[in-house]
Formats: structure tokens, C-alpha cells, sequence
């Protein structure tokens, strides 16, 4: 659980503070509810408990992905969508009304081709890097001296790592689905939010993943949702380098907007120019449908900006800035930066002393850059208004206006 605080009236925190589920934030998949002055009640405790049993699993994750094993030896398996488990050939027929996949040992390298990735936004919706995406980050991590990776909700590049050989992966994830496919010294079932790893066989692979080499070379990519609580995953970083005994590199993957919040909570990352696509993401991916500019996902690291080496044409070398940013983002001068942080192209305004997005106008009522429709400070009421008034249409020669006819009183 996380303890939240309900906001008042006027929105600041002021309000009752509560526990309740870390992982969903949709109360329909977890009801527990509590407020932190008050006591969870026996009954409550025990219907707790009982649920708690009720789904705990009767194979262990040593047990499930030996049964796997069995199962891809023997040729002729399917994986059932339905059933979210691999179903052996002789027991086909049970499953010819539910949707599967034929399965293999070649495939079952590559889980997120062969699993139906969730789509709960509220809990466990997944979003897998695109292939050109894991490349890059890839090569990003090899040009930052990284030897282990700690992948917290990133199956697509933990997948890549361990077929590349390259570099020692450990994912870290929600999703018990991959038990199947992944021995525990390599994914374990995990909740970021607060550093809970699910079975003791985790935790103990866990351990001896982070604390190899006294933790040198040792790097903790992150993909979290994008409303997450960052004080609660920054407690978790935290906790992962006085575990490992040193500073690892960490990699972050959020939206631009959220850098704010970012900076605020994990102050030692830097946002990069790279987009990050995703594979099942209509909008975030430079595919057809995708966003005018490009995916908003950023990826933040901790190393220094040098070592983010992106590729070209796409991404150039900045001399003045020292660092990768996107061919269209133009350095300003004036600001001694490369300033476009959502893709669009800016411009620098005198007058504000920063860059501003090309379709903002400086209000001089106002005395910063905005939209021409902004609410204006130099109006009363706070009512919309443009910059400059607006221009009337032309009419054509001989034009006559129609006259409006006499109302009668009745």
C-alpha cells in the first residue's frame, strides 16, 4: 500500500490521508481502502486474508517454468490467450474454442510476440519499445560501460539483452505471465511502487544480481505508467542503490511534460532528445497515425549527456550543447541550448528572454509569450481575446448588406 492524501476544496493537501493500493488505481481491480487514523477492523483482516489465499498459486515459479520446458520439448504446443498458459498438444482439443498461438522454444525467447499484452491503463496496460527503439537503448547502454541491466516493466529490451548476450539482464515486473518463459534468476515478479519482490527465490536472485561486482557496471532502466506517484519510485531507487552498494546508472522512460516532476523528484537525471516509440502504441510512433512530431516519450538518464549517443540523420551531435539532440531541434544563442523539449520548432522572444513554441505571440498586457486566444490579463473578466483584432473578410464589389427586417409588437 501508499499512504495518499485526499486534496480539499481549493486542491492543495490539506485533506484526510488514506492507504491504498500501489500497484491499480482503479478500485474496481483492488478495493482496499483504509484511513490512516482508523484501525482495519478483524473481520475486515480476515476477508483480507482469505482473498490473499485464494490466489496464491499452487506451482511455484521454479514449477511453472519447468512444466514450460516440458511442454515446448515435446512439440506441437499452443499458447491459449484465454487461458494465459501454454497448453501441450494433447490437450489441444479443450482449448479449440479459445483463441491461441503456436508456440515453440524459438518463440517462447521472444514472450511479448507470443503474449496479448494488457491493456488496463488503471493497473498493468503494457506498451513495448519498437524494435529500432531497444537498438538504440541498446547501444546507449553500451556507450555508458553497462554490464548488468536491472529492467523494471521493460520485457521487450530485457528480451533483446539476453538474445544479445551482450549484457546480464534481470527483469522485474507485474506480469506473472512471464513466469513461464523466464527462470527466477532472470524475472521475477515485482511491484516498483514499493520494492516489493513476490517470492523468496526472487528476492534472492535479486540480491545476487545488484551486489555483483560491489555493484559496478550495474544500471536500472525504468518504464513505469505515466501517472505514477514518482516519490514513491524515487524511495525505490534509492532503496536499489544503498542495496547494491553503489550508484548505478539509472534510465528513465516519461513523456517531455513530465520533466518537472522528474527533475523535482530524481534531481541527478537529465532529460535526452530521443523519442521513444512503441510497438502497440497508435500515437507514440513515427508510423502512419502516429503524432505530428513524434512520439512525447523521453528517455532521462543519469549519465552524462556525451554518452547518450543517438543516430544519424535523425539525431545529430550539438558542439555547442555537448550533446544528441534531434536534427530538427535548433540551437538558439541566445540561450546557449537546443530549446524544442515537445518536437515543434521554437523561436527566441527578446522580450521574455527564452525560446517559445512558433505559434505563441508576445502579449504585451500580459508581458509574456502565449497563444493569440489566451486569457488575457489586460481584459476584465478574464475573457479569451486575440493579440491583434481580428481582420474582416473582404466583400465582393457591389456587395449591398441585407437589412434587417422591423420587429412587430404583438
Amino acid at each position: 500500500m501508499l499512504l495518499f492524501e485526499k486534496a480539499d476544496d481549493c486542491g492543495s493537501k490539506a485533506g484526510r490521508q488514506f492507504y491504498a493500493c500501489a500497484a491499480c488505481r482503479d478500485r474496481k481491480q483492488c478495493a482496499f481502502f483504509l484511513w490512516r487514523d482508523e484501525r482495519l477492523p478483524a473481520e475486515k483482516v480476515r476477508q483480507w486474508r482469505q482473498r490473499a489465499a485464494g490466489e496464491s498459486r499452487a506451482a511455484s515459479h521454479r514449477q511453472r517454468y519447468d512444466r514450460a520446458r516440458t511442454i515446448l520439448s515435446g512439440g506441437g504446443a499452443q499458447y491459449c490467450l484465454t487461458c494465459t498458459a501454454l497448453v501441450p498438444a494433447s490437450a489441444a482439443a479443450e482449448h479449440r474454442s479459445h483463441p491461441t498461438r503456436p508456440a515453440d522454444t524459438e518463440s517462447a525467447r521472444r514472450p511479448t510476440q507470443l503474449l496479448r499484452p494488457r491493456a488496463c491503463n488503471k493497473s498493468s496496460a503494457q506498451y513495448l519499445f519498437s524494435p529500432d527503439t531497444v537498438t538504440v537503448l541498446d547501444g546507449v547502454l553500451g556507450a555508458a560501460g553497462v554490464r548488468r541491466v536491472l529492467c523494471c516493466g521493460t520485457p521487450r529490451l530485457h528480451e533483446h539483452l539476453l538474445s544479445a548476450g551482450q549484457r546480464d539482464s534481470l527483469l522485474l515486473d507485474l506480469d506473472e505471465r512471464f513466469e513461464e518463459f523466464w527462470p527466477p534468476e532472470t524475472f521475477s515478479v515485482y511491484n516498483m511502487f514499493n520494492h516489493h519482490l513476490i517470492s523468496e527465490e526472487g528476492h534472492r536472485a535479486y540480491r545476487e544480481f545488484v551486489q555483483r561486482d560491489g555493484g559496478r557496471g550495474l544500471a536500472v532502466f525504468v518504464d513505469p505508467p505515466f501517472g505514477a506517484r514518482l516519490e514513491a519510485l524515487a524511495l525505490t531507487l534509492r532503496t536499489i542503490a544503498d542495496e547494491c552498494g553503489s550508484q548505478p546508472a539509472v534510465f528513465l522512460v516519461l513523456p517531455y511534460f513530465n520533466e518537472p516532476d522528474v527533475l523535482r523528484n530524481l534531481p541527478g537525471l537529465h532529460m535526452t532528445d530521443f523519442r521513444v516509440e512503441y510497438d502497440n502504441h497508435n500515437k507514440y510512433t513515427s508510423a502512419a497515425g502516429g503524432r505530428k512530431f513524434g512520439s512525447p516519450v523521453r528517455l532521462f538518464a543519469s549519465v552524462a549527456p556525451q554518452l547518450v549517443t543517438l543516430p544519424e540523420p535523425t539525431y545529430r551531435l550539438c558542439a555547442p550543447c555537448g550533446r544528441w539532440v534531434h536534427a530538427d531541434n535548433r540551437h538558439c544563442d541566445r540561450c546557449r541550448s537546443c530549446t524544442s523539449k515537445d518536437g515543434r520548432p521554437y523561436r527566441h522572444c527578446a522580450p521574455c528572454g527564452r525560446c517559445v513554441k512558433v505559434t505563441w505571440q508576445h502579449c504585451a498586457a500580459c508581458d509574456r509569450c502565449a497563444l493569440p486566444d489566451h486569457p488575457c490579463a489586460g481584459q476584465d473578466r478574464g475573457v479569451n481575446r486575440a493579440v491583434s483584432a481580428p481582420t474582416q473578410p473582404k466583400r465582393p464589389a457591389g456587395h449591398q448588406p441585407k437589412k434587417k427586417p422591423k420587429r412587430r409588437r404583438k
